[in-house]
């Protein structure tokens, strides 16, 4: 494994096909992938954040999947949960939004996605779905 410091970091994006992100809540990591380093990224490059929703510019993140740059990504958090009705990152057809659940919260969020999985299958009811 190849470990590199914050200089080295845009060498490393440029190669990235699929970048996972678990950085913490710090102010140190606030928007750390932000517009430019997004466009470090290796074009057509997946990004998935299931660590804290404070680390992602979520403009630059609706504006990296709206010119293509990105292929797509998977978000788990927001800066803002729940993520509000109103906000651009609902109308991205490149972004998969899972309910803050990948790190074992809210408890039993594996039920609350089993139950949904379920709704969708046999036309029920949806727990926690956002109208717009």
């Amino acid at each position: 494994m190849t470990v590199v410091d914050y200089d080295g970091l845009a060498d490393v994006l440029a190669d990235t096909d699929i970048l996972v992100m678990i950085l913490p809540h710090h102010p140190s990591t606030a928007n750390a992938m932000n517009a430019e380093r997004f466009a470090q990224l290796k074009p057509g490059a997946l990004v998935v954040n299931v660590g804290r929703g404070s680390t992602v510019d979520e403009q630059a993140l609706v504006d990296a999947l709206r010119s293509g740059h990105l292929a797509g990504a998977a978000i788990d958090v927001t800066a803002t949960e729940p993520l509000p009705p109103e906000s651009p990152l609902w109308d991205e057809k490149n972004l998969l939004i899972t309910p803050h659940v990948a790190g074992g919260r809210p408890q039993n969020g594996d039920k609350l996605l089993a139950q949904n999985i379920d709704a969708v299958r046999t036309g029920g009811e949806i727990r926690n779905l956002v109208r717009r």
